[in-house]
Protein backbone atom coordinates (compact mmCIF):
# COMPACT_ATOMS: atom_id res chain seq x y z
CA UNK A 1 0.00 0.00 0.00
CA UNK A 2 1.10 3.65 -1.00
CA UNK A 3 2.77 5.11 2.41
CA UNK A 4 0.15 8.39 4.06
CA UNK A 5 1.34 12.34 3.13
CA UNK A 6 1.43 14.08 6.51
CA UNK A 7 3.22 17.45 7.10
CA UNK A 8 4.04 16.14 10.64
CA UNK A 9 5.72 13.15 9.31
CA UNK A 10 8.63 14.46 6.90
CA UNK A 11 9.10 12.67 3.96
CA UNK A 12 12.37 10.58 4.24
CA UNK A 13 15.29 9.42 1.09
CA UNK A 14 15.45 5.44 1.97
CA UNK A 15 16.27 2.54 0.30
CA UNK A 16 13.07 0.31 0.55
CA UNK A 17 12.73 -2.68 -1.59
CA UNK A 18 9.10 -3.43 -2.75
CA UNK A 19 8.31 -6.42 -0.53
CA UNK A 20 10.10 -4.22 2.74
CA UNK A 21 7.54 -2.73 5.14
CA UNK A 22 8.35 1.43 4.90
CA UNK A 23 10.46 3.01 7.97
CA UNK A 24 9.11 3.76 11.03
CA UNK A 25 7.71 7.42 10.69
CA UNK A 26 8.45 10.11 13.73
CA UNK A 27 7.06 13.23 13.85
CA UNK A 28 8.77 16.53 13.27
CA UNK A 29 12.10 14.57 12.33
CA UNK A 30 14.93 16.96 11.38
CA UNK A 31 16.18 15.67 7.81
CA UNK A 32 17.97 14.80 6.21
CA UNK A 33 21.69 15.32 8.37
CA UNK A 34 24.62 13.89 7.44
CA UNK A 35 25.58 10.46 7.97
CA UNK A 36 21.98 9.75 8.52
CA UNK A 37 18.49 9.51 7.98
CA UNK A 38 17.13 12.36 10.50
CA UNK A 39 18.15 13.92 14.00
CA UNK A 40 15.84 14.42 17.19
CA UNK A 41 16.60 17.71 19.32
CA UNK A 42 15.71 18.93 22.80
CA UNK A 43 12.49 20.52 21.44
CA UNK A 44 11.22 17.32 20.06
CA UNK A 45 12.23 14.89 22.41
CA UNK A 46 10.17 16.54 24.92
CA UNK A 47 7.31 17.82 22.60
CA UNK A 48 4.96 15.39 23.93
CA UNK A 49 4.34 14.03 27.64
CA UNK A 50 4.47 10.53 26.85
CA UNK A 51 7.07 10.22 24.15
CA UNK A 52 8.05 10.72 20.23
CA UNK A 53 4.55 10.50 18.18
CA UNK A 54 5.61 8.07 15.96
CA UNK A 55 3.26 6.19 12.76
CA UNK A 56 3.60 3.15 10.73
CA UNK A 57 2.58 3.33 7.23
CA UNK A 58 -0.73 1.06 6.85
CA UNK A 59 0.95 -2.41 5.55
CA UNK A 60 -0.60 -5.46 2.91
CA UNK A 61 -3.56 -7.05 3.57
CA UNK A 62 -4.87 -8.99 5.39
CA UNK A 63 -4.44 -5.88 8.64
CA UNK A 64 -6.00 -7.11 11.91
CA UNK A 65 -7.00 -6.80 15.45
CA UNK A 66 -4.09 -8.37 17.10
CA UNK A 67 -1.35 -7.77 15.06
CA UNK A 68 1.75 -6.74 17.27
CA UNK A 69 4.34 -3.93 15.93
CA UNK A 70 7.54 -4.59 17.76
CA UNK A 71 9.71 -0.73 17.83
CA UNK A 72 13.82 -1.51 17.93
CA UNK A 73 15.59 1.74 18.74
CA UNK A 74 19.34 0.05 17.95
CA UNK A 75 19.90 -3.89 16.40
CA UNK A 76 17.70 -6.32 18.94
CA UNK A 77 16.87 -3.46 21.24
CA UNK A 78 13.16 -3.56 21.59
CA UNK A 79 11.70 -1.12 23.17
CA UNK A 80 8.11 -1.04 22.39
CA UNK A 81 5.38 -3.39 21.56
CA UNK A 82 1.91 -1.71 19.46
CA UNK A 83 -0.30 -3.47 19.47
CA UNK A 84 -3.64 -3.33 16.81
CA UNK A 85 -6.69 -3.30 19.38
CA UNK A 86 -9.02 -1.35 17.58
CA UNK A 87 -10.75 -1.73 14.13
CA UNK A 88 -10.83 1.42 13.30
CA UNK A 89 -6.75 1.32 12.35
CA UNK A 90 -7.50 -1.61 10.06
CA UNK A 91 -6.05 -0.33 6.43
CA UNK A 92 -5.19 2.82 8.10
CA UNK A 93 -1.66 3.84 9.50
CA UNK A 94 -1.08 3.05 13.56
CA UNK A 95 -0.08 5.32 15.70
CA UNK A 96 1.36 5.64 18.70
CA UNK A 97 3.88 7.38 21.20
CA UNK A 98 7.21 6.12 22.22
CA UNK A 99 8.25 6.09 25.62
CA UNK A 100 11.72 8.11 25.83
CA UNK A 101 12.91 6.75 28.34
CA UNK A 102 15.07 3.91 26.47
CA UNK A 103 15.75 6.13 23.66
CA UNK A 104 19.43 8.09 24.56
CA UNK A 105 21.10 10.33 23.31
CA UNK A 106 24.10 9.83 20.26
CA UNK A 107 23.40 7.72 16.75
CA UNK A 108 20.64 4.63 17.01
CA UNK A 109 22.43 2.74 13.45
CA UNK A 110 19.21 1.03 13.31
CA UNK A 111 15.97 2.19 13.89
CA UNK A 112 13.45 0.37 12.93
CA UNK A 113 10.17 -2.26 13.98
CA UNK A 114 9.18 -5.64 13.23
CA UNK A 115 5.04 -6.72 12.43
CA UNK A 116 3.95 -10.23 13.70
CA UNK A 117 0.44 -10.95 12.17
CA UNK A 118 -2.54 -11.71 14.22
CA UNK A 119 -2.68 -15.38 12.77
CA UNK A 120 0.31 -16.66 13.89
CA UNK A 121 2.70 -16.88 11.61
CA UNK A 122 6.48 -16.27 12.02
CA UNK A 123 7.36 -12.32 12.10
CA UNK A 124 7.83 -10.69 9.11
CA UNK A 125 11.38 -8.80 7.91
CA UNK A 126 12.01 -5.96 9.56
CA UNK A 127 11.21 -2.80 8.27
CA UNK A 128 13.88 -0.17 6.52
CA UNK A 129 16.36 0.72 9.18
CA UNK A 130 17.05 4.32 9.86
CA UNK A 131 20.06 5.78 11.06
CA UNK A 132 18.66 8.13 13.68
CA UNK A 133 20.64 10.81 15.70
CA UNK A 134 19.30 11.90 19.25
CA UNK A 135 20.95 15.63 20.14
CA UNK A 136 19.01 17.10 23.53
CA UNK A 137 22.59 19.08 24.49
CA UNK A 138 22.31 22.65 23.48
CA UNK A 139 25.17 24.93 22.51
CA UNK A 140 27.03 26.84 25.42
CA UNK A 141 24.78 24.74 27.72
CA UNK A 142 22.92 25.78 30.63
CA UNK A 143 23.35 29.45 30.94
CA UNK A 144 24.18 29.88 34.91
CA UNK A 145 23.23 33.66 34.68
CA UNK A 146 19.88 34.20 33.58
CA UNK A 147 19.55 37.51 34.65
CA UNK A 148 22.41 38.96 33.22
CA UNK A 149 22.68 39.85 29.05
CA UNK A 150 24.37 37.27 27.25
CA UNK A 151 25.05 33.66 27.73
CA UNK A 152 27.18 32.86 30.44
CA UNK A 153 29.05 30.16 28.52
CA UNK A 154 29.43 31.80 25.69
CA UNK A 155 32.03 34.52 26.05
CA UNK A 156 33.07 37.35 23.87
CA UNK A 157 34.50 37.23 20.66
CA UNK A 158 38.38 38.17 20.80
CA UNK A 159 39.52 40.88 18.89
CA UNK A 160 43.28 41.72 17.48
CA UNK A 161 44.92 43.76 20.54
CA UNK A 162 45.51 46.98 18.14
CA UNK A 163 41.78 46.82 17.48
CA UNK A 164 40.61 47.03 21.17
CA UNK A 165 43.11 49.71 21.79
CA UNK A 166 42.79 51.93 18.60
CA UNK A 167 39.89 50.71 16.62
CA UNK A 168 39.11 49.60 12.93
CA UNK A 169 40.57 52.37 10.48
CA UNK A 170 40.82 52.14 6.95
CA UNK A 171 43.62 49.71 6.97
CA UNK A 172 42.17 47.65 9.00
CA UNK A 173 38.93 47.44 6.74
CA UNK A 174 40.75 46.86 3.74
CA UNK A 175 42.54 43.70 4.97
CA UNK A 176 39.83 42.54 7.55
CA UNK A 177 39.70 41.99 11.37
CA UNK A 178 40.20 38.50 12.63
CA UNK A 179 38.43 37.41 15.47
CA UNK A 180 38.59 34.07 17.65
CA UNK A 181 35.37 32.17 19.03
CA UNK A 182 36.37 31.09 22.69
CA UNK A 183 35.34 27.45 22.93
CA UNK A 184 31.92 26.91 24.48
CA UNK A 185 30.66 23.90 26.16
CA UNK A 186 28.61 21.43 23.99
CA UNK A 187 30.40 22.29 21.04
CA UNK A 188 30.18 20.07 17.68
CA UNK A 189 30.88 19.05 14.13
CA UNK A 190 28.54 21.28 12.25
CA UNK A 191 27.38 23.80 14.62
CA UNK A 192 26.29 26.92 13.18
CA UNK A 193 28.09 30.27 14.72
CA UNK A 194 26.29 33.31 13.38
CA UNK A 195 28.45 36.67 14.23
CA UNK A 196 26.64 40.04 14.45
CA UNK A 197 29.16 43.23 13.92
CA UNK A 198 26.97 46.59 14.37
CA UNK A 199 24.56 46.40 11.88
CA UNK A 200 26.17 43.38 9.91
CA UNK A 201 25.27 40.14 9.37
CA UNK A 202 28.44 37.88 8.88
CA UNK A 203 28.26 34.62 6.75
CA UNK A 204 27.26 31.55 8.62
CA UNK A 205 30.42 29.52 9.79
CA UNK A 206 30.09 25.73 10.19
CA UNK A 207 32.47 24.50 13.02
CA UNK A 208 34.81 22.20 11.58
CA UNK A 209 35.96 18.42 13.23
CA UNK A 210 39.69 20.12 14.05
CA UNK A 211 37.71 22.88 15.96
CA UNK A 212 34.86 20.93 17.61
CA UNK A 213 38.00 19.16 18.85
CA UNK A 214 39.75 21.84 20.12
CA UNK A 215 43.26 21.36 17.90
CA UNK A 216 42.15 24.13 15.49
CA UNK A 217 40.95 27.82 16.91
CA UNK A 218 37.98 28.88 15.65
CA UNK A 219 38.73 32.40 13.77
CA UNK A 220 36.31 34.29 11.81
CA UNK A 221 36.99 37.34 9.42
CA UNK A 222 34.81 40.39 8.71
CA UNK A 223 35.86 41.64 5.69
CA UNK A 224 35.50 45.71 3.81
CA UNK A 225 32.32 44.76 2.43
CA UNK A 226 30.50 43.50 6.20
CA UNK A 227 32.82 46.44 8.00
CA UNK A 228 31.40 48.47 5.74
CA UNK A 229 27.86 47.58 5.89
CA UNK A 230 28.45 47.14 10.06
CA UNK A 231 28.64 50.83 10.42
CA UNK A 232 30.96 53.21 11.74
CA UNK A 233 30.82 54.64 15.03
CA UNK A 234 31.73 54.30 18.47
CA UNK A 235 31.01 51.43 20.49
CA UNK A 236 29.66 49.22 17.55
CA UNK A 237 28.20 45.61 19.37
CA UNK A 238 29.25 42.31 18.27
CA UNK A 239 28.02 39.05 19.37
CA UNK A 240 27.25 35.82 18.01
CA UNK A 241 24.42 32.91 17.80
CA UNK A 242 24.94 29.49 17.74
CA UNK A 243 22.91 26.51 16.87
CA UNK A 244 23.74 22.79 15.98
CA UNK A 245 22.98 20.36 13.23
CA UNK A 246 19.27 19.32 14.51
CA UNK A 247 17.99 22.70 15.33
CA UNK A 248 18.83 22.92 18.89
CA UNK A 249 19.60 26.95 20.00
CA UNK A 250 21.89 28.44 22.64
CA UNK A 251 19.71 29.30 25.34
CA UNK A 252 20.28 33.02 24.20
CA UNK A 253 22.92 35.06 22.45
CA UNK A 254 26.76 35.22 23.37
CA UNK A 255 28.14 38.03 25.85
CA UNK A 256 28.77 40.81 23.67
CA UNK A 257 32.09 43.09 23.06
CA UNK A 258 32.53 46.75 21.38
CA UNK A 259 34.62 48.23 18.66
CA UNK A 260 34.83 51.67 17.17
CA UNK A 261 34.99 51.67 13.52
CA UNK A 262 36.55 54.40 11.33
CA UNK A 263 36.61 52.67 7.58
CA UNK A 264 37.13 56.24 5.92
CA UNK A 265 34.12 55.49 3.51
CA UNK A 266 31.83 58.71 2.34
CA UNK A 267 28.28 57.14 3.13
CA UNK A 268 24.99 58.72 3.04
CA UNK A 269 22.37 58.70 5.76
CA UNK A 270 20.83 55.35 6.10
CA UNK A 271 17.32 54.66 5.31
CA UNK A 272 14.38 54.73 8.07
CA UNK A 273 12.79 51.23 8.69
CA UNK A 274 9.37 53.01 9.91
CA UNK A 275 8.00 50.45 11.88
CA UNK A 276 10.72 49.75 14.18
CA UNK A 277 11.11 51.16 17.87
CA UNK A 278 14.70 52.00 19.29
CA UNK A 279 16.22 49.49 16.92
CA UNK A 280 13.56 46.74 16.96
CA UNK A 281 10.59 45.72 14.67
CA UNK A 282 7.77 43.95 16.90
CA UNK A 283 5.87 41.62 14.16
CA UNK A 284 2.94 41.74 16.50
CA UNK A 285 2.36 45.77 16.11
CA UNK A 286 3.02 45.05 12.12
CA UNK A 287 -0.12 42.62 12.00
CA UNK A 288 -0.65 42.06 8.77
CA UNK A 289 0.71 45.43 6.99
CA UNK A 290 3.83 45.38 4.86
CA UNK A 291 6.77 46.86 6.22
CA UNK A 292 8.34 50.26 4.90
CA UNK A 293 11.75 51.79 4.35
CA UNK A 294 11.43 55.53 3.52
CA UNK A 295 14.97 57.22 2.19
CA UNK A 296 14.95 61.10 2.44
CA UNK A 297 16.56 62.55 -0.13
CA UNK A 298 17.22 66.61 0.05
CA UNK A 299 20.45 68.59 -1.47
CA UNK A 300 23.62 67.14 -2.64
CA UNK A 301 24.47 64.73 -3.73
CA UNK A 302 20.54 64.10 -4.82
CA UNK A 303 19.51 65.58 -8.07
CA UNK A 304 16.20 64.82 -10.06
CA UNK A 305 16.70 62.14 -12.43
CA UNK A 306 19.10 59.96 -10.08
CA UNK A 307 18.24 56.89 -9.28
CA UNK A 308 17.76 55.14 -6.02
CA UNK A 309 17.86 51.64 -5.56
CA UNK A 310 17.03 50.16 -2.39
CA UNK A 311 18.86 46.76 -0.72
CA UNK A 312 16.73 45.13 1.77
CA UNK A 313 18.43 42.06 3.46
CA UNK A 314 16.98 40.07 6.38
CA UNK A 315 18.91 37.09 8.37
CA UNK A 316 16.64 34.81 9.48
CA UNK A 317 17.61 32.84 13.08
CA UNK A 318 19.20 30.19 11.48
CA UNK A 319 21.42 32.80 8.92
CA UNK A 320 19.37 32.48 5.71
CA UNK A 321 19.58 35.68 3.97
CA UNK A 322 16.37 36.98 2.42
CA UNK A 323 17.03 39.80 0.53
CA UNK A 324 14.68 42.55 -1.19
CA UNK A 325 16.18 44.97 -3.98
CA UNK A 326 13.97 48.09 -5.86
CA UNK A 327 14.36 50.61 -7.53
CA UNK A 328 12.85 54.34 -7.95
CA UNK A 329 14.00 57.62 -10.01
CA UNK A 330 14.13 60.82 -7.98
CA UNK A 331 11.49 63.21 -9.51
CA UNK A 332 11.21 65.85 -7.00
CA UNK A 333 13.65 67.34 -4.42
CA UNK A 334 13.19 66.86 -1.63
CA UNK A 335 11.50 63.76 -1.59
CA UNK A 336 10.68 60.91 0.69
CA UNK A 337 10.57 57.52 -1.16
CA UNK A 338 8.96 54.83 0.23
CA UNK A 339 9.74 50.98 0.02
CA UNK A 340 7.48 48.63 0.78
CA UNK A 341 8.65 45.04 2.15
CA UNK A 342 5.96 42.71 1.76
CA UNK A 343 4.61 41.21 5.43
CA UNK A 344 5.22 37.34 4.72
CA UNK A 345 9.14 38.38 4.00
CA UNK A 346 9.42 40.47 7.33
CA UNK A 347 7.80 37.50 9.05
CA UNK A 348 9.78 34.73 7.91
CA UNK A 349 12.61 36.84 9.59
CA UNK A 350 11.27 36.73 13.15
CA UNK A 351 13.82 36.05 16.15
CA UNK A 352 16.33 37.31 12.78
CA UNK A 353 17.24 40.53 12.22
CA UNK A 354 16.53 43.04 9.05
CA UNK A 355 18.62 46.38 7.34
CA UNK A 356 18.48 48.36 4.64
CA UNK A 357 20.32 50.61 3.03
CA UNK A 358 20.65 52.58 -0.85
CA UNK A 359 22.53 53.19 -3.41
CA UNK A 360 22.65 56.50 -5.45
CA UNK A 361 23.50 56.19 -9.19
CA UNK A 362 23.80 59.45 -10.91
CA UNK A 363 21.70 59.95 -13.46
CA UNK A 364 24.50 61.50 -15.94
CA UNK A 365 27.53 58.74 -15.25
CA UNK A 366 26.16 56.13 -13.25
CA UNK A 367 28.79 56.41 -10.77
CA UNK A 368 26.87 54.90 -7.65
CA UNK A 369 27.12 56.20 -3.78
CA UNK A 370 26.57 53.83 -1.14
CA UNK A 371 24.31 54.81 2.51
CA UNK A 372 24.56 53.75 5.89
CA UNK A 373 22.64 50.90 6.83
CA UNK A 374 19.53 50.45 9.03
CA UNK A 375 19.34 47.53 11.33
CA UNK A 376 16.09 46.13 13.01
CA UNK A 377 15.86 43.36 15.04
CA UNK A 378 12.82 41.58 14.36
CA UNK A 379 10.83 39.86 17.53
CA UNK A 380 7.36 38.76 17.59
CA UNK A 381 5.74 41.01 20.12
CA UNK A 382 2.74 38.98 20.37
CA UNK A 383 1.69 34.91 19.79
CA UNK A 384 2.56 34.94 15.63
CA UNK A 385 0.16 32.11 14.76
CA UNK A 386 -3.15 32.38 16.98
CA UNK A 387 -4.77 29.10 18.21
CA UNK A 388 -7.40 27.53 15.78
CA UNK A 389 -11.22 27.84 17.01
CA UNK A 390 -13.71 24.68 17.21
CA UNK A 391 -16.85 26.52 16.91
CA UNK A 392 -18.65 23.57 18.19
CA UNK A 393 -16.69 23.95 21.25
CA UNK A 394 -17.95 25.42 24.61
CA UNK A 395 -16.01 25.77 28.09
CA UNK A 396 -12.80 23.57 26.19
CA UNK A 397 -15.70 20.39 25.97
CA UNK A 398 -16.93 19.55 22.31
CA UNK A 399 -20.09 16.81 21.84
CA UNK A 400 -19.02 13.33 19.96
CA UNK A 401 -22.19 13.15 18.06
CA UNK A 402 -22.16 16.52 16.04
CA UNK A 403 -22.41 15.95 12.49
CA UNK A 404 -19.48 18.19 11.35
CA UNK A 405 -17.06 20.45 13.11
CA UNK A 406 -16.20 23.82 11.92
CA UNK A 407 -12.59 25.13 12.36
CA UNK A 408 -12.09 28.63 12.19
CA UNK A 409 -8.53 29.81 11.51
CA UNK A 410 -7.31 34.10 11.34
CA UNK A 411 -3.62 34.83 11.86
CA UNK A 412 -2.14 38.20 10.88
CA UNK A 413 -0.01 38.48 7.49
CA UNK A 414 -2.63 35.74 5.55
CA UNK A 415 -1.64 35.66 1.88
CA UNK A 416 -2.78 34.28 -1.02
CA UNK A 417 -0.96 30.87 -2.15
CA UNK A 418 -0.03 29.93 1.76
CA UNK A 419 -0.56 26.68 2.83
CA UNK A 420 -2.34 25.78 5.98
CA UNK A 421 -1.85 22.25 7.28
CA UNK A 422 -4.28 21.61 10.08
CA UNK A 423 -3.45 19.17 12.59
CA UNK A 424 -6.80 17.14 14.76
CA UNK A 425 -4.47 15.65 17.07
CA UNK A 426 -6.67 13.27 19.36
CA UNK A 427 -6.20 10.45 22.36
CA UNK A 428 -9.01 7.70 22.10
CA UNK A 429 -10.46 6.38 25.09
CA UNK A 430 -8.37 3.83 24.95
CA UNK A 431 -5.17 5.80 25.00
CA UNK A 432 -4.36 5.45 21.28
CA UNK A 433 -3.48 8.44 19.37
CA UNK A 434 -5.55 9.39 16.20
CA UNK A 435 -4.41 12.01 13.58
CA UNK A 436 -7.23 13.66 11.01
CA UNK A 437 -5.42 16.32 9.01
CA UNK A 438 -6.43 18.99 6.49
CA UNK A 439 -4.85 21.50 3.61
CA UNK A 440 -6.18 24.35 2.81
CA UNK A 441 -4.39 27.02 0.13
CA UNK A 442 -5.10 30.18 1.02
CA UNK A 443 -7.60 31.97 -1.42
CA UNK A 444 -7.86 35.86 -1.95
CA UNK A 445 -11.20 35.65 -0.48
CA UNK A 446 -9.66 34.20 2.28
CA UNK A 447 -7.46 37.19 2.57
CA UNK A 448 -10.02 39.70 2.16
CA UNK A 449 -11.97 38.27 5.10
CA UNK A 450 -9.24 37.00 6.97
CA UNK A 451 -10.54 33.96 8.07
CA UNK A 452 -9.92 30.24 6.64
CA UNK A 453 -12.87 27.76 7.54
CA UNK A 454 -12.21 23.66 7.69
CA UNK A 455 -14.85 21.37 8.06
CA UNK A 456 -14.43 18.38 9.67
CA UNK A 457 -16.72 15.01 8.76
CA UNK A 458 -17.96 14.27 12.47
CA UNK A 459 -16.50 10.89 12.39
CA UNK A 460 -13.00 12.54 13.03
CA UNK A 461 -14.88 13.29 16.65
CA UNK A 462 -16.69 10.16 17.64
CA UNK A 463 -13.42 8.19 17.41
CA UNK A 464 -12.49 10.09 19.94
CA UNK A 465 -15.75 9.98 22.06
CA UNK A 466 -14.53 10.14 25.87
CA UNK A 467 -10.78 11.35 24.97
CA UNK A 468 -8.82 14.37 23.57
CA UNK A 469 -8.28 16.88 21.22
CA UNK A 470 -5.51 18.82 20.53
CA UNK A 471 -6.11 21.04 17.73
CA UNK A 472 -3.52 23.00 16.08
CA UNK A 473 -2.16 23.91 12.21
CA UNK A 474 0.72 25.13 10.42
CA UNK A 475 1.54 27.93 7.85
CA UNK A 476 4.25 27.60 5.32
CA UNK A 477 4.71 30.02 2.50
CA UNK A 478 4.15 29.59 -1.31
CA UNK A 479 7.45 31.00 -1.61
CA UNK A 480 8.66 28.88 1.78
CA UNK A 481 11.84 30.24 1.95
CA UNK A 482 9.96 34.28 2.89
CA UNK A 483 8.07 32.63 5.77
CA UNK A 484 9.12 29.51 6.70
CA UNK A 485 7.15 26.74 9.05
CA UNK A 486 4.63 28.73 11.76
CA UNK A 487 3.15 26.50 14.19
CA UNK A 488 -0.17 28.03 16.04
CA UNK A 489 -0.31 27.83 19.26
CA UNK A 490 -2.64 24.92 20.32
CA UNK A 491 -6.24 24.47 21.30
CA UNK A 492 -7.30 21.66 23.74
CA UNK A 493 -10.64 19.89 23.92
CA UNK A 494 -12.11 17.04 25.75
CA UNK A 495 -14.34 15.04 23.92
CA UNK A 496 -17.61 14.04 25.29
CA UNK A 497 -20.71 12.53 24.58
CA UNK A 498 -23.22 15.17 25.72
CA UNK A 499 -26.42 14.16 24.37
Amino acid sequence: MTHFHSFLFPPLQTDTSLLQLRPLRISDLVAPIVDGHGGINFKNYYRYPDGLFCAVDAYAAPMREGDTLDIYWGKDNKIFTRVLDDEDEINKPVFFFLPVTNILPGWADEVYYILTRADNTPPEDPSTPLRILVKLDLPGGNDEDPHKPGHSNLHIVQLPRDVIVNGVDADWAARGVPMVIPPYPNIAVRDVILVKWGKASLDPHIVSADEAAGTTPIVITIHKDKIVAGGDGKGLVVDYDIHDEVSNFAEKRSQSTTVNVMSGERLLDEPIIQDSKNGTLYLGELEDRDASVEVHASGSPFKRGDTITMNWEGTTRTGETLPNQQSKILENLPSNLKFQIPNAQVRALEMGSAKASYVLYDKENGTGLSSRHGLAQVKPGVPRVPAPVLKEASNGKVNADITSATVDIQYPGMAAGETVNMAWLGTKANGNPYLYEAQHIVSPDDVKNLLVTLHVPGKHLRVLKNGTLNLFYRVSGDESKWRGLNESGHQQIKVLQLT
